[in-house]
């Protein structure tokens, strides 16, 4: 079994190196095809990050009504404060909400200049405990909230998390897709190479098989070839991924980073990063396993 093995990398090897300029094209293309892969599920994994941190500050912001008796403002702060999924309340004055705005936009105070009156609408802001930072119940949530006479409006940007929601499905749908579509492509590319591999050395083969070599004798240098190909062609991409990963966080400010509702930019995890390599040695395997069987038609 050893002597197998150790024949059949050997072989391989010879393989590589005769096959050059070929092996060379087939590796990068599954470099080029895996790093792309990659790409996707980093994109992925900040995407759902960025949707995970949305749900943990998950609140909502009850506008109330104008001139309302102070018996429905009372009415609603007793429902709220004995909501179990309330986890704090906070009652903001129309006053307060003046002062607020005016120091956020300091910079321009004209804008609520020629209004005889403070606009802006006293509110309370909610924030939920993590059993109810899902979309339904909130749903539920604002639903009762708006029933209250006092209550003007519920704002808890559902569309913005409903947007990235669907953003996320579409992301794993186009992986998927694309993933089918490099698979199929890289199978064709490295059958071809390996084919190319078997037809150099058909002479040899022929030898093998009078002298009793057995199937799996003769397959095993061109298996072990092909996952060759396919596993340095993953590596190659996974470390032009991370070079482009490091670049990437340097180049954009930690305050749009923050903005995101993110600690940091995530890369692959290591379950992640083994997936793909060894995807790609699979790959390797299985183109290489098309082209004997279309080449050298072994049979028991």
């Amino acid at each position: 079994m050893i002597r197998q093995f150790v024949f059949s990398v050997v072989e391989a090897m010879d393989g590589v190196k005769s096959n050059r300029g070929t092996t060379l094209l087939t590796i990068g293309t599954i470099t080029v095809s895996i790093y792309f892969m990659g790409f996707f599920f980093v994109s992925l994994t900040n995407l759902n990050n960025i949707f995970n941190s949305l749900k943990q500050r998950s609140s909502l912001v009850v506008y109330l009504k104008d001139n309302r008796p102070e018996r429905e403002i009372k009415d609603l702060e007793s429902w709220i404060a004995e909501n179990k999924d309330v986890a704090t309340m906070n009652y903001i004055s129309k006053d307060d909400a003046l002062a607020d705005f005016k120091k956020e936009f300091k910079w321009d105070e004209s804008v609520l200049e020629g209004i005889g009156h403070n606009p802006l609408p006293a509110s309370f802001v909610i924030t939920l405990k993590g059993g109810a930072k899902n979309l339904e119940a909130i749903d539920g949530i604002a639903a009762d909230l708006i029933k209250f006479k006092g209550v003007e409006d519920v704002e808890y940007g559902r569309e913005w998390v409903e947007q990235l929601r669907s953003l996320i499905a579409i992301a794993r749908l186009i992986i998927v897709g694309v993933g089918i579509l490099l698979a199929l492509g890289l199978l064709f590319i490295v059958s071809n190479t390996i084919s190319l591999s078997i037809y150099s050395r058909l002479d040899e083969i022929k030898v093998m098989k009078l002298v009793g070599a057995t199937k799996r004798f003769i397959r095993g240098p061109f298996v072990v070839e092909g996952i060759i190909e396919g596993i340095i062609g993953s590596i190659a991409a996974m470390i032009f991924l991370y070079g482009s990963y490091l670049i990437l966080i340097f180049k954009i400010p930690e305050s749009t980073i923050i903005l995101l509702g993110l600690q940091e930019i995530s890369f692959l995890s290591r379950a992640t990063i083994f997936w793909l390599i060894a995807s790609g040695g699979l790959i390797g395997l299985i183109g290489a396993e098309i082209a004997i069987s279309k080449v050298i038609r072994i049979r028991d």
